[in-house]
């Protein structure tokens, strides 16, 4: 794929002009056209700009998924300004560290957030409310005058590729959450590269099942959108019962999301009360999926375009791709190739020389989707990135002689029991052979002495498995050593805001559980 050298609001622009009346974005209540979503973001923009925010100043998008946050966010974009994409669900405590760190200048802010959290910001932060009784008011203003547009139309035009756009977050599961700034170029290429892998055209209608502060929903939702000129189709929440409704309701095509909850659909008690056979396309991505699960998925559902990509928030967010003509058998085992204008190698950890196929090793990557580094944080930033200046993804895995990729852990999370280097993926495989068991999740939790304790949580929500079964499963196909000293039982996994397992939360209840029972 040729780079484009474009903005957001250049591409969006495009879109517009193509499509103008044609509905764009769809939710529970009512439907925007291109040239609705145009003039409402226009009118923010506006507001923006009385409230003297400028080009370049940091601007806190604070709410949850919703049509006033995909205006609000190209109304920020349409001046200039860089969104700083804030989990709404952050307590107050949390926002306002957050706020402070980014350097925020100004909150744009939905409802049942900033008025009852602003007495515990400590930060004196002026702010414009995108909650429903706003809302109502911008759907219904006047037309922008000759010159509200002329004002706008100069500052779209100081606007570079290059120039920052947004902020956003890495999901902070095993730490402190890191600040991240992407350019319009890096943000708006990786869109059109996922549009041209997956084949997304204006007849698909997408559901945005994905949290939009987060850069999978952001990626391959609202930018992807601006470049397919299809639909989207924005849910009020991301629980399973809802995305499956929307999904009926609106015979949507494409469904993006993270394994866990592509498997909490395939799982639901309730699933057979829905169609989801409009579904034919979709991405599996945001962490890593074993082949036997991303079979049943794509089976179950008969989504046959299901295709797995690899990446990170620090890459804007791809790196790789399967290909449109892998079997679904292929797909099930590795995340593709990487994308074009992008290297990839894979490095071995202890020497620092490059390996050579079907070798594991450390993976780094280079190309122009790769972040400058982290906000404020040069420490961080410095441990992520080698001499000559290949970002270091933090994951393990090899290459074929095809090129595609294949995912066998995490560096960090290697367990090192008594000398020992224990792959927690080796354990999770054999734990969902078991036919009750939907998912599992292995990790390290510090103990002296034996430097770590091996902890299996497993998810089997119709019940039926036992600790013992799953430790004589272990024991049938794993060294003694490999066994893990704990072993929890969940009905269901919980999920971070991301919808990604809260491996941080589970980790918190292990270590108390272990405490109080003295092990």
């Amino acid at each position: 794929m040729k780079l484009k050298s474009i903005t957001v609001i250049q591409q969006f622009r495009q879109a517009v002009a193509e499509k103008k009346d044609e509905a764009a974005v769809i939710d529970e209540t009512e439907a925007l056209s291109w040239k609705d979503i145009d003039l409402i973001s226009d009118r923010l923009a506006l507001g923006l700009v009385a409230d003297h925010v400028e080009k370049g100043k940091h601007v806190a998008l604070w709410s949850f998924n919703s049509m006033a946050w995909i205006c609000t966010y190209l109304a920020i974009a349409k001046i200039g300004a860089i969104s700083v994409l804030v989990n709404p669900k952050l307590s107050s405590k949390e926002a306002d560290a957050m706020m402070s760190f980014a350097d925020v200048d100004y909150i744009c802010y939905g409802d049942d957030l900033y008025g009852k959290r602003a007495d515990c910001l400590s930060g004196d932060y002026p702010g414009l409310s995108i909650g429903q009784d706003v809302w109502k008011q911008l759907r219904h203003q006047a037309p922008l005058t000759g010159a509200e547009k002329d004002s706008l139309k100069t500052r779209e035009a100081a606007i570079r590729p290059d120039d920052m756009a947004s902020m956003l977050f890495t999901s902070g599961s095993t730490s402190r959450p890191k600040g991240i700034l992407l350019t319009h170029y890096q943000l708006i290429n990786v869109a059109l590269e996922a549009v041209s892998c997956m084949h997304w055209t204006d007849q698909d209608k997408v559901c945005l099942a994905l949290p939009l502060f987060h850069s999978f929903g952001l990626s391959t939702g609202l930018l992807s959108l601006f470049v397919h000129r299809g639909r989207l189709y924005v849910t009020p929440d991301c629980r399973t019962k809802t995305v499956m409704g929307v999904i009926d309701q609106y015979r949507c095509s494409v469904l993006n999301a993270v394994p866990s909850q592509f498997l909490a659909i395939v799982h639901h008690k309730e699933r057979e009360n829905f169609s989801l056979k409009s579904l034919r396309s979709g991405i599996i991505a945001g962490s890593s999926v074993f082949p036997n699960d991303y079979l049943k998925i794509a089976e179950d559902l008969g989504i046959y375009h299901l295709k797995q990509s690899y990446g990170q928030t620090e890459t804007s967010p791809s790196i790789t791709f399967s290909s449109d003509d892998d079997s679904l058998e292929h797909c099930s085992k590795t995340v593709g190739k990487v994308i074009s204008n992008l290297q990839i190698r894979i490095i071995n950890i202890d020497t620092g020389t490059p390996l050579g196929t079907d070798q594991p090793g450390r993976i780094e990557v280079c190309g122009y989707n790769v972040m400058q580094g982290y906000y404020k944080d040069q420490e961080e930033t410095a441990k992520v990135f080698t001499d000559d200046g290949w970002l270091i993804t933090g994951d393990i895995g090899y290459l074929d002689q095809d090129g595609n990729l294949y995912i066998v852990g995490r560096i960090k999370e290697m367990i090192i029991r008594c000398g020992e280097n224990i792959s927690p993926k080796e354990i999770e495989t054999v734990i969902i052979k078991h036919e009750g068991v939907v998912q599992a999740k292995v990790f390290g939790i510090p103990m002296s002495v034996v430097q770590e304790e091996i902890v299996a949580c497993v998810e089997c929500p119709a019940g039926g498995v036992t600790v013992s079964a799953i430790r004589d499963l272990i024991r049938d196909n794993l060294a003694p050593y490999k066994m893990p000293k704990f072993i929890k039982l969940y009905e269901r996994f919980p999920l971070n805001d991301s919808c990604k397992i809260d491996v941080k939360k589970m980790k918190e209840e292990i270590q108390l559980e272990m405490q109080e029972e003295n092990l």
